[in-house]
């Protein structure tokens, strides 16, 4: 769980990436009249994988802080998909015993 986690975030962040790049590319030879300008239809559909992409990353990729963000955010965010795994193989790793008295009559059957 923990390598198909992490490598998913890898490639995710590697679309987000590449997709930045090609847009500011795009943008930047908009400008220079020798070049083809990239289709609207085409610049709108990687607007739209780019909205999707970015939901994703969410699941997988924290936010990094901004210059002047101290403290906790408003709003609270689970941890990335990769952080859950990890803290649930540490907790598994920690695991000693089966469980006993007042836990064993309470497991579930």
């Amino acid at each position: 769980m923990e390598k198909t986690a992490v490598k998913d975030r890898k490639t995710i962040q590697g679309l987000k990436d590449a997709l930045n790049a090609a847009r500011g590319q795009w943008k930047a030879d908009a400008t220079k009249p020798d070049l083809p300008k990239v289709p609207e239809e085409i610049q709108n559909m990687a607007d739209e994988l780019q909205k999707k992409v970015d939901k994703i990353a969410e699941k997988y990729i924290r936010r990094a802080r901004r210059a002047g963000e101290c403290g906790t955010p408003f709003e609270w965010k689970p941890d990335p998909l990769p952080d859950q795994v990890q803290g649930l193989l540490q907790d598994l790793d920690g695991f000693s015993a089966a469980p006993g008295g007042n836990r064993k009559r309470n497991w579930p059957n």
